[in-house]
């Protein structure tokens, strides 16, 4: 079903049960009240509420609806994190933030509880059904950090994990892993709809393909929402953020170039160099100038033949120096303490949450005797091109073949038992040692999927997803309790969203 016909449907579900109470009267701010029988309704699936309830909020309302609450009335359970002090000439009803986005990710967190169709695996298999019914709705605790910037372990209890591979700039790609994952909105607008999710992406945004910076954008502003629904996005440095941030740009396309051309000309035109809320509203403005000048393939091919020579003689081809001006301006964002480096360092090459690693090549037993704390600050303060680092990259975590981002040693297979048990050995030292249960790894593709080793002890995620790359379909990996599963796109055309699942723990 379209998200057109989506929308008619459950607007007409909510029609009559969307009023202007008398607040308005009593001299308060207006308070619309949505009855919430609708959210119960087995014929309305997760995205179809978010569509309604947003149409009702136009129809009824106006644009008057951005600036006012808006009231749930009669809800067992209100969100916590959205409970906010009862008008006190209506104490029976709970009001929501002021803010239009906020209220559509409360309608969408409550319909977590409502939507408890079954789902019917031999006929239509509805993604958004089957995430209202398994996503964790309710977190009794807090998400717990360790004080250390960027955190290095956070304890997120009672939450579901999603964690998916590299998707080197095919945003594409990255927003139907997203979808796949049950956290992005499917109106194109970048609503997060996983309520209390955690996600982590393991690396490797950028480089191969050409949305690299609104990918970057798309995850920072999820982040943002995530947190205010109990859930949060993390990502993990990769070899190629790493590569990018010390000048070595050998595999960035022609839109990669383009890209920042257009991103810094966004910046100074748009936000008067406010790089912080240029970079806000990149993945919406983005998506708006592709689409406003579409560009054929094979263009794009003889663009980045003429960038790989470039990159590889040092002269362009078809004197195409604008990607020279690309490369410059691509130095000025990404060198150490450029703004779009700066927003990297915000994150860490290591991460451990709950019981697992997560990190973009591997942890090795001197990784972590070495301090995972301390390798993760190292490399921050080289991206942020603080005086007191002297720009030395940190060689442990992002040079050689051991080093944290560079490891392949857990996703390759080798045909040598001898090298599987010295490979097992180092596993289970490193794991001992860090107090982890298990790592999931990107870096290396997985031709046949996403998979585990070490008898379920590391999780390889890197599919190929990027165009760049194998242009797989995407897979994600979630972690629920002592539960881990893969959860992957239909091969079928006219199936593709529906999820196959694959228990493994």
């Amino acid at each position: 079903m379209s998200i057109v016909s989506s929308s008619l449907k459950s607007q007409q579900a909510f029609s009559g049960e969307f009023s202007l109470t008398g607040a308005k009267a009593r001299g308060f701010a207006p308070v619309y009240r949505v009855l919430p029988s609708a959210l119960k309704s087995p014929h309305l699936s997760y995205s179809e509420v978010y569509h309604g309830v947003s149409a009702s909020i136009d129809e009824k309302c106006g644009s008057e609806s951005r600036s006012s609450p808006v009231t749930f009335c009669n809800f067992p359970s209100p969100v916590d994190g959205f409970r906010v002090p009862c008008d006190q000439n209506s104490p029976s009803t709970t009001r929501c933030p002021k803010n239009k986005e906020l209220i559509l990710c409360s309608v969408v967190r409550l319909a977590n509880q409502g939507l408890s169709s079954p789902v019917n695996v031999k006929g239509n298999f509805n993604n958004d059904n089957f995430f209202a019914d398994q996503r964790l709705s309710r977190p009794k605790d807090p998400i717990q950090y360790d004080g250390c910037s960027p955190p290095t372990n956070v304890y997120a209890p009672d939450r579901r994990i999603v964690a998916i591979g590299d998707v080197h700039g095919d945003l594409e790609r990255t927003e139907s892993a997203l979808k796949l994952a049950g956290v992005l909105s499917s109106d194109r607008k970048g609503h997060w709809i996983g309520g209390s999710t955690v996600l982590v992406q393991v690396g490797d945004i950028l480089d191969r393909g050409e949305d690299e910076l609104a990918i970057l954008s798309l995850l920072h502003n999820l982040h943002q929402q995530a947190l205010l629904q109990g859930g949060a996005v993390f990502q993990v440095n990769g070899n190629h953020e790493t590569m990018n941030v010390g000048g070595d740009y050998r595999f960035v396309e022609a839109g990669g170039f383009e890209e920042c051309i257009n991103f810094l000309s966004y910046c100074e035109e748009e936000h008067s160099g406010d790089w912080e809320a240029a970079f806000q509203g990149w993945y919406r403005t983005s998506k708006e100038q592709k689409a406003s000048r579409p560009r054929p393939k094979f263009i794009n091919w003889l663009l980045n033949l003429s960038c790989v020579w470039s990159m590889t003689f040092g002269r362009c081809l078809c004197g195409d120096y604008q990607m020279q001006k690309g490369a410059a301006i691509r130095a000025l964002l990404l060198n150490p303490g450029g703004p779009i480096a700066t927003q990297l360092a915000r994150h860490g090459v290591v991460l451990k949450l709950n019981d697992w690693l997560f990190a973009h090549g591997g942890i090795l037993p001197h990784h972590v005797k070495y301090g995972l704390e301390k390798i993760n600050s190292e490399v921050t303060l080289w991206m942020k091109g603080t005086p007191e680092h002297k720009g030395q990259l940190p060689f442990i975590a992002t040079r050689g073949f051991d080093s944290i981002v560079w490891s392949r040693l857990y996703s390759q297979d080798s045909e040598r038992q001898e090298d599987k048990l010295k490979a097992g050995a180092l596993l289970e030292a490193a794991l001992d040692a860090a107090n982890a249960k298990g790592l999931i790894v990107g870096h290396t593709p997985q031709p046949y999927g996403a998979n585990s080793e070490f008898k379920g002890r590391v999780w390889r995620i890197d599919v190929g997803m990027s165009s760049g790359v194998l242009h797989a379909q995407p897979e994600v990996l979630e972690i629920v309790g002592d539960k881990v599963r893969v959860l992957s796109t239909s091969l079928y055309g006219e199936k593709a969203g529906a999820v196959g699942v694959a228990d493994v723990l």
